[in-house]
């Protein structure tokens, strides 16, 4: 008991620990709310808001051209304001030229995309986009003053509040526009509770007079995450979008429905366990490489614990699938469930390689990164491209889809296990 109380007081579990508990709350308020919310908005509603959503997460990815990733480097505090400040002020610059690019040609693209379902959505979307980036901002300042139990009780409050929110106002008007209108809320709550537990700043960020420093020079100075970064991500995003967005435009919204609840389902071990490692491991890969300590080792601990933790869930979902989503959801999202056993493949593979996200920006591996995000997104687009112009069968087209991502994940981790080993060798040798 000594030796697991030690074990259980180390700074890395203890902040694991704390991020994990804050999102299994927050998911555990999201699936108890599940039942209710599916039944009563159905699989059309789901659809259009994971079609909103889609797009919202490939612009919000180079909404502030990866600048908030970038926060949690510099040792100096001022600097790390400075890219705060950077990073907002570049994503109301990039929300203000998609504001005009949708009045201009907001018909065209609607008609081009066959997405006329979220049309009347679609002037919300640079609102959404700003909040996003923000909320990026916000969260990378509080990983970088390690305030992880803020993060874990905001994520709780803004589930709760959301939740409540969809669930009550979907009693008086069950319709994709509550949920959108919704979906915005969450983020903007989100921002306000992260910006007012920021203000309480660390110990360590107080040493020194505070500086004034260039946006300037910070922009030049990180030109690798607009590069590289914003590339890369902007590819992770399409490619995660891309079913939702090819299956309501051949299959129709319906579709792209069972296959929004199925990967909010199975994404539940990723954002609970995986992003909470990660966002632990990030900072603490830091530190380790500027103090030139061991870095293979921790990285390979990190991705078998998560190997190991996910293997039994995503099994069990790849078996009881359809059963599972029938029982929870009701009849009519049992095709969620058949989705749910491809998907939980390359979710799998997904959850293992979550360390690999932080590494690569402290390795400066950004381009890369790029490659790799370039060739992940040309497997996947593949994969749904035979399944739906070969098969012309949605499933297939989940199924290859999956496949793509598994190959693309192998390969990110194979990566950067290779580029730890040789660094750690080129140090040896010197």
């Amino acid at each position: 008991m000594k030796d697991f109380r030690r074990f259980l007081a180390r700074p890395f579990l203890r902040n694991v620990v704390t991020m994990a508990g804050g999102a299994a709350g927050a998911q555990a308020i999201t699936m108890v709310f599940a039942p209710i919310v599916t039944r009563l908005y159905g699989p059309e509603a789901f659809g259009v808001q994971g079609m909103f959503l889609s797009l919202v997460s490939i612009l919000a990815t180079v909404a502030a051209l990866a600048y908030p990733i970038a926060i949690v480097l510099p040792s100096n505090a001022s600097e790390a304001r400075a890219l705060m400040r950077l990073s907002m002020l570049v994503s109301v610059l990039i929300a203000t030229g998609l504001t005009f690019v949708l009045m201009g040609l907001s018909g065209p693209i609607v008609e081009v995309l066959h997405y006329q379902a979220i049309e009347p959505f679609l002037f919300v979307l640079p609102l959404v986009v700003v909040l996003s980036a923000w909320l990026q901002v916000t969260e990378q300042w509080l990983i970088r003053q390690e305030r992880f139990s803020a993060l874990a009780c905001v994520s709780i409050i803004q589930s709760l509040v959301v939740n409540v929110a969809r669930a009550g106002l979907g009693l008086v008007s069950a319709t994709a526009s509550m949920l959108v209108a919704v979906t915005t809320l969450g983020f903007a709550l989100n921002v306000g509770m992260n910006t007012a537990a920021g203000r309480k700043v660390d110990s360590s960020d107080r040493q020194g007079p505070v500086e004034k420093v260039s946006l300037a020079r910070m922009a030049v100075e990180h030109r690798d995450f607009p590069f590289y970064r914003a590339p890369e991500m902007l590819l992770g995003a399409v490619s995660a979008s891309l079913p939702i967005l090819v299956l309501a435009g051949a299959f129709g919204p319906a579709t792209a429905g069972f296959y929004a609840l199925a990967r909010s389902v199975l994404y539940l071990p990723v954002s609970l366990v995986g992003n909470s490692v990660a966002q632990v491991f990030y900072p603490r890969f830091n530190r380790q490489m500027q103090a030139g300590a061991p870095l293979l080792p921790l990285f390979l601990q990190a991705i078998g614990a998560l190997a190991l933790i996910g293997l039994p869930i995503f099994t069990a979902m790849a078996v009881l699938g359809p059963w599972a989503f029938s029982l929870a959801f009701g009849g009519e999202w049992v095709q969620a469930g058949h989705y749910a056993r491809w998907l939980s493949l390359w979710l799998f593979f997904m959850l293992v390689n979550r360390p690999c996200i932080g590494v690569t920006s402290v390795l400066g591996m950004q381009r890369s990164f790029l490659v790799q995000g370039v060739l992940a997104l040309a497997l996947r687009f593949a994969g749904l491209w035979i399944g739906w112009r070969i098969f012309a069968n949605d499933l297939w087209a989940v199924a290859l889809f999956s496949a793509g991502g598994v190959i693309a994940a192998v390969l990110l981790v194979g990566l950067v296990a290779y580029r730890i080993s040789r660094m750690e060798n080129s140090r040896a040798g010197a």
